[in-house]
């Protein structure tokens, strides 16, 4: 089974997103990493089509519905939201200290509990190099998240990985 960890940087949120400026793809058994920028960003979804499993944070209400909605892009094969996860594995999970404005179960909090920290970035109006760095850093955080999920899971009884 192929599985690839995603992220994406946009000009907004949901609502009022336009334009997707970047991405990021890590193919979890080669652990390559695949980068989109402007020049070469119309290949994601196909790309994405050719794995059978992807997963990511929030990659249902987010990743996934901002494709829909601005190309019409639906993912046909497993999906995997760490987000969700951490939601239903422990509804009670606390918001680490040091870790202002963010949810217990947000990426931020996670990179926190991981010792990876979220790379700040403030302007999403345009592309730039920053913003495709932050999306690479934001996957190697979601691969943790997904592993420290599955080694938590494992330890409760619940969750058991799928590769």
């Amino acid at each position: 089974m192929r599985i690839a960890t995603l992220d994406i940087e946009c000009n907004g949120l949901l609502p009022e997103v336009t334009k997707v400026h970047c991405a990021v793809v890590k193919d979890m058994e080669t652990e390559n990493v695949k980068k989109f920028d402007p020049t070469n960003i119309n290949g994601l979804s196909s790309y994405l089509s050719s794995f059978d499993c992807i997963r990511g944070h929030n990659i249902i209400a987010f990743d996934l519905a901002v494709l829909r909605k601005l190309w019409g892009y639906e993912y046909h094969g497993d999906i995997e939201d760490t987000l969700l996860m951490s939601r239903l594995q422990r509804p009670d999970r606390r918001t680490p200290p040091h870790c202002k404005g963010a949810g217990p179960h947000s990426v931020k909090a996670w990179g926190v509990r991981l010792g990876h920290k979220k790379v700040e970035y403030e302007d999403w109006s345009e592309y730039s190099p920053e913003m495709l760095r932050r999306c690479e850093e934001d996957v190697e955080i979601q691969c943790k998240i997904y592993d420290a999920l599955m080694e938590e899971g494992e330890e409760r009884g619940g969750i058991k990985p799928t590769n």
